[in-house]
């Protein structure tokens, strides 16, 4: 059995000012202090290796835990927060253009005809979330810390929950809906052999925990 912990990176000022980031946003002096707190938390959970995001927060949460826990960290790509069109990096989101672009792909999110500019899409994003896992069963370790981005982390269990059936409608509900915290842990468990109750639904994976944040107080 696979079980994974999904993290989303510590707090970046991207974060705690709103405004769109790039893959060199650090952590921020909170998100320094949630990350050290995460690596204190993971002296007392079982894991084999870290898997992280290549971005700059993504791999500074990463080695905070690597640091209390001796773990090893391999980069991927596949775990790099879903691009927002390349005309909004740094800025606010209250700007008015990155209003109007994020408005109008919001309003298009469910047509597969539509991109705005550069960023991907819902489909994009589904497929590269499907890869993530792939890779994620396909190592050999049982135990895997996967550090990551709020919206990749969504997608991710969205993929996990519902497989093919995933919707763009579903997905925009649910992640407006669903809060995952900066250095929130989601436990996931794969299990293809379990039988479920309702076979023809199950994607072999379950949830046990989303988004604990005990460690932060």
């Amino acid at each position: 059995m696979k079980r994974i912990f999904l993290i989303r990176h510590g707090s970046t000022l991207g974060n705690e000012q709103l405004t769109h980031q790039t893959a060199e946003t650090p952590l921020s002096e909170n998100g320094l202090a949630q990350a050290r707190l995460l690596g204190e938390r993971f002296k007392n959970l079982s894991a084999d290796m870290i898997l992280a995001s290549s971005m700059r927060r993504a791999q500074q949460t990463a080695h905070a835990i690597a640091e209390t826990t001796g773990l090893s960290i391999v980069s991927s790509d596949l775990l790099v927060e879903s691009a927002s069109p390349s005309a909004l990096h740094e800025k606010s989101h209250a700007d008015e253009e990155s209003k109007n672009i994020m408005g109008e792909i919001f309003k298009n999110f469910a047509d597969k005809t539509f991109r705005h500019s550069d960023e991907e899409t819902f489909w994009d994003l589904e497929a590269r979330a499907k890869e993530a896992l792939a890779l994620i069963l396909e190592r050999e370790e049982e135990k895997i810390i996967v550090v990551t981005h709020g919206l990749v982390l969504k997608m991710m269990f969205g993929v996990m929950i519902f497989g093919d059936a995933l919707s763009p409608e579903m997905f925009a509900r649910f992640r407006h809906s669903l809060r995952n915290s900066n250095t929130g842990i989601t436990i996931c468990e794969y299990e293809p052999d379990r039988v479920p109750d309702i076979d023809h639904a199950y994607t072999g994976w379950r949830c046990i925990t989303f988004n604990d944040h005990a460690h932060l107080g």
